[in-house]
């Protein structure tokens, strides 16, 4: 496993341990069962990156990253103006259309993904 690799895999598992301490210990047994269910698959999925066989060589782009954080980071910060079905419906459709690959049409790819999050609104 790279050294790279590693660190990250320390530090998910580091903040998924937080957080399943944090929701099933410090949280109120009745409130929390959707953090505990997040918190549990994120704890999941960081046991399943120690045990993942990759490329040796395998890096990260962070080009193709740095839009996504982005948009999360806005996402984060909007979501008290706008409120959070307009703010996710917004970031949702901005990923979608950003990260979609060329060769689809993006006239079927917006209808699509962008009648996903409204036909719950209805």
């Amino acid at each position: 496993m790279n050294s790279q690799i590693k660190l990250s895999t320390v530090i998910v598992t580091l903040v998924s341990a937080f957080l399943v301490y944090s929701s099933f210990i410090l949280g109120d047994s009745e409130n929390y069962l959707f953090p505990r269910l997040i918190s549990a698959t994120i704890a999941i999925l960081a046991i399943m990156l120690w045990f993942e066989k990759g490329e040796a060589d395998k890096s990260t782009n962070f080009k193709d990253l740095m839009p996504g954080i982005a948009i999360a980071s806005a996402f984060i910060l909007l979501l008290k103006i706008l409120g959070f079905y307009l703010a996710s419906m917004i970031v949702f459709f901005t990923l979608v259309m950003y990260y979609t690959k060329p060769m689809e049409s993006k006239d079927s790819v917006s209808y699509t993904h962008l009648t996903l999050p409204t036909s719950d609104l209805v």
